[in-house]
């Protein structure tokens, strides 16, 4: 597989939903996951815990229903309490969310790098305190994203994007 440079990595990440039932190597899951945790956080905290290969069914549209037969996801997590927002019960600041971010983009540019196809989704978190029962996290920890990785299933040509000179206001706002 040829290697891809950093921008053109970026210029063609696109969101994948749907997978090939072909398994994703352990070495992969291995790089996705060392390279995620490369990303910068607020105070070099590193507030980010990653549990993969978690399946669950039963959800409610097409992509949320194929869940469980996607060979690999990764449930991004924040631990509050390496923020300094141990509560539980208090609503996490922006600042705590943008700690998190980064490293679930860097683990969809390194799925993209290795070939595989990936989406970041929340369809998990109307079912957060099940799902934080069923694996055994802890209260401080919150749920952050659901990331499907998998051999996509079919090509995609280049993601279609709004060109940023159309989306960027110099000085002020400006309707256009």
């Amino acid at each position: 597989m040829r290697e891809m440079t950093l921008f053109e990595g970026i210029r063609t990440l696109r969101a994948v939903r749907e997978f090939t039932d072909e398994p994703v190597s352990d070495e992969a899951i291995r790089t996705m996951l060392d390279l995620a945790v490369c990303a910068p956080s607020g105070g070099n905290r590193q507030p980010w815990h990653q549990v993969a290969r978690w399946e669950r069914s039963g959800a409610p549209d097409a992509f949320a229903e194929s869940l469980d037969r996607i060979p690999v996801l990764i449930l991004v997590c924040l631990d509050r309490d390496r923020l300094g927002f141990g509560d539980p019960a208090a609503l996490l600041p922006p600042t705590g969310w943008a700690s998190i971010y980064p490293a679930a983009q860097n683990l969809l540019l390194a799925a993209h790098g290795l070939g595989l196809g990936a989406v970041l989704t929340t369809l998990h978190l109307p079912h957060e305190r099940e799902i934080k029962d069923l694996l055994g996290i802890p209260p401080r920890i919150a749920t952050a994203a659901l990331i499907p990785v998998g051999h996509p299933r079919r090509r995609h040509g280049p993601p279609r994007r709004i060109p940023a000179a159309e989306r960027t206001h110099h000085e002020r706002w400006q309707d256009s």
